[in-house]
């Protein structure tokens, strides 16, 4: 989650992933390190790039409308989002191992908790980067910022 946009809530210091808010809010003074880090920072070129797979078998435009959920769950991930200042990219992969429904409603039904999967799979998989990072140089990570909000 490389992005131009913030992963973080400036009132609260909570990660906008953390959706069902699993992590503990940061105390005050970790609050304030978040707000300097991820504050009012100058636009810069950034790109956050994910992939989703599944082994749903899909037509092209199946797996374009995929991707193109995908972004949702960034959305839900980062803000602003989808700015000229960066380049997010989806990719959506289907391997066609699971045989497609014959049924056009079973069909349509599937695809659409499939779309409602991807969003929140994509949300859960940037949660799950932001706490994993590390800092590198004089970029510091959530975890390096926010310590007490981070799981051990």
């Amino acid at each position: 989650v490389n992005a131009s946009g913030s992963p973080v809530d400036p009132t609260t210091g909570r990660l906008w992933a953390d959706r069902t808010q699993r992590q503990p809010a940061p105390p005050e003074a970790e609050r304030r390190a978040l707000a300097a880090a991820y504050g009012q920072r100058p636009p810069s070129l950034a790109t956050t790039i994910g992939v989703l797979l599944t082994d749903a078998t899909l037509t092209k435009a199946q797996a374009s409308r995929l991707a193109t959920i995908g972004h949702d769950g960034m959305a839900r991930a980062i803000a602003p989002i989808h700015s000229m200042m960066d380049g997010d990219t989806v990719f959506a992969l289907a391997s066609g191992r699971r045989t497609a429904l014959d049924d056009p409603r079973e069909a349509l039904v599937a695809f659409n908790r499939l779309l409602t999967t991807a969003a929140d799979a994509f949300t859960d998989a940037c949660l799950d980067a932001l706490l994993a990072a590390g800092g590198r140089g004089r970029w510091r990570a959530y975890r390096d910022l926010a310590p007490s909000a981070v799981p051990a």
